[in-house]
């Protein structure tokens, strides 16, 4: 039981470091932020001026934002040994 009076939860991701749980989210928090940043921007500008504008090329234009949350998220997941095969499987995959 915790200090809260709750049971524990044994999830997987309790028993990996901070750093490792760390990298993970900064790689989901930076690949979601470029599906999310257009729909945002939209909301701002149709509250300012009751015109929506949607940037449908912003996700292209933060491929490097992207591209380090998926490495981010790679090497975390490397760190937690957790699906090590598949991540190994797919790179061979595309070595050929």
């Amino acid at each position: 039981m915790t200090p809260t009076g709750r049971a524990a939860v044994d999830s997987p991701m309790a028993k990996r470091s901070p750093l490792t749980q760390g990298q993970g989210r900064l790689g989901v928090t930076l690949v979601w932020s470029a599906i999310l940043a257009p729909f945002a921007f939209s909301i701002v500008s149709w509250a300012r001026s009751n015109e929506a504008h949607y940037d449908s090329l912003l996700p292209a234009e933060r491929f490097p934002t992207v591209f380090a949350g998926g490495l981010g998220l790679l090497w975390a997941a490397c760190q937690a040994h957790r699906r090590i095969r598949i991540i190994g499987w797919w790179g061979l995959r595309r070595l050929r």
